[in-house]
């Protein structure tokens, strides 16, 4: 939460509000800092990433990429805590932001991550025509493998509202899994198009390709999921045996080779 400071006199308030002007048009303001937050944590240089998310939090206090940063960092550093009010405020601001439920669930210990679902579920008993809480509570449900339970909740979801894209996302997840890839394919593909950070609906539609033994079609979703989840293994495993089945023998080496500095990136940053 931004603390704004108060100043005594109206020429310092002036002041202030002048410099602020002109530094938004030179290399501070939001966008310019989150941008330099962005680049300092892509490097490991966390406390220089901190600061950047920080003072960019000065110009905009509900900044989502912020905080989304802010959490970023701090479970780089084991922060897990302070990475969990990050990634809770966010998904308060943009409901079913997929890279905030992706940072709450790395944050959770296994009893805060059982404690979080028991309130869910309390929450759609008292608000059963909350459509964004039957969404949510139908894509823990997926994760628990309790697919006829999380189908009700997801139809549930847009008979409420049928903009509740992340519950297209849930019923194709559901469908995959149950075989009907062309009814798993028309949901997710809905899911996609309104949130094209959506990792589970992403790698769902790699993996139903593969199992079509489409493979040009798979790389082309796990190219995407390696840009969303750039410091995941799985999806440059997942992309290197697409590239392999598909034949495309150059991609695949330089996939390996991402991998591989991922790794060792990985590996340096536990030392």
């Amino acid at each position: 939460m931004n603390i704004i400071r108060s100043i005594s006199t109206a020429s310092g308030v002036l002041g202030i509000t002048l410099c602020s002007f002109a530094a938004q048009r030179g290399s501070a303001g939001y966008v310019p800092q989150v941008n330099l937050g962005d680049r300092a944590l892509s490097a490991h240089r966390y406390n220089s990433a901190a600061a950047a998310y920080r003072y960019a939090l000065e110009w905009n206090a509900d900044g989502t990429a912020a905080h989304l940063g802010l959490g970023n960092v701090y479970l780089k550093t084991g922060k897990k805590d302070r990475a969990l009010e990050e990634f809770t405020l966010v998904s308060r601001l943009v409901p079913h932001n997929a890279e905030a439920e992706r940072g709450m669930h790395e944050a959770r210990t296994p009893g805060q991550e059982e404690a979080a679902f028991q309130a869910l579920a309390l929450q759609v008993a008292s608000e059963p025509n909350n459509a964004e809480v039957q969404t949510t509570y139908a894509e823990e449900l997926v994760e628990r493998d309790r697919l006829d339970d999380a189908k009700a909740h997801a139809m549930v979801a847009l008979k409420l509202d049928a903009h509740s894209w992340h519950a297209y996302c849930a019923l194709g997840r559901i469908e995959a899994k149950e075989g009907d890839h062309k009814a798993a394919v028309s949901n997710l593909l809905i899911a996609v198009s309104h949130d094209g950070t959506d990792d589970d609906a992403v790698e769902a539609l790699g993996d139903i390709s593969m199992e079509e033994k489409q493979y040009h079609e798979a790389a082309m979703w796990f190219k995407r999921l390696v840009k969303i989840l750039p410091e995941e293994r799985e999806g440059y495993t997942k992309l290197i045996a697409a590239l392999d089945a598909a034949n495309e023998k150059e991609d695949a080496d330089r996939a390996r080779a991402d991998l591989k500095k991922l790794e060792l990136l990985l590996a340096g940053s536990k030392n």
